[in-house]
């Protein structure tokens, strides 16, 4: 299946996920160094169908109006996580796309929910994985190698790293999931300037 880019909701939407840091035309230098923001824009090596696209994992889709990282996320089912297509599992990824340069220390991950029904394995969630930060002209800022997943954790599972300036990428990389042997994938994500 082909890449496919996603764009973030209206403007609207943003404000729920990010109380007070969103500027009229969304890309204010406050929007991207707040403690909590999505990224605008999201694309992955794959998807299993519109139904489990990477565009979920962006949209808030599965969690409740306002949300934060101690916030549970429901049960996987089509369209509140991403699911990658068949076999795309190592070296799967998905890369996180922002309008104007972000500054953080922070990365929030909902890991996929593989409850059943409909997943009829719990090996879809990711179990290592590592984290490329990008800058507007694809210079790799700062790089983290074989993080540990958190598969049964429901609330955010938080990853705190060194201050990085000037990002308009994060890509997130698949090493290995929690034993699935078809696919993997995430059900939120966010990030954060906490320190």
């Amino acid at each position: 299946m082909p890449e496919k880019r996603i764009a973030f909701p209206p403007l609207g939407q943003k404000e729920a996920l990010c109380v007070d840091c969103v500027s009229e035309d969304g890309t204010s230098p406050e929007r991207y160094e707040a403690a909590f923001f999505q990224p605008d824009e999201a694309m992955a090596s794959s998807e299993w169908s519109n139904s489990y696209s990477i565009a979920h994992t962006i949209n808030g889709s599965g969690l409740p109006g306002g949300f934060g990282p101690a916030d549970t996320h429901a049960d996987y089912g089509g369209s509140n996580h991403w699911t990658t297509s068949n076999g795309d599992i190592e070296g799967a990824w998905a890369t996180y796309s922002f309008n104007g340069p972000a500054t953080m220390d922070t990365l929030y991950i909902w890991h996929h929910r593989s409850t059943m029904p409909p997943a009829y394995s719990e090996g879809y969630a990711i179990a290592r994985f590592d984290v490329e930060f990008l800058d507007a002209n694809g210079e790799q800022l700062l790089l983290l190698e074989d993080l540990a997943g958190e598969p049964e954790l429901a609330s955010a599972a938080v990853y705190e790293f060194e201050q990085v300036e000037g990002v308009r990428d994060v890509q997130i990389i698949v090493r290995e999931n929690n034993g699935d042997e078809q696919v993997t994938g995430l059900a939120e994500v966010a990030f954060g300037l906490t320190r």
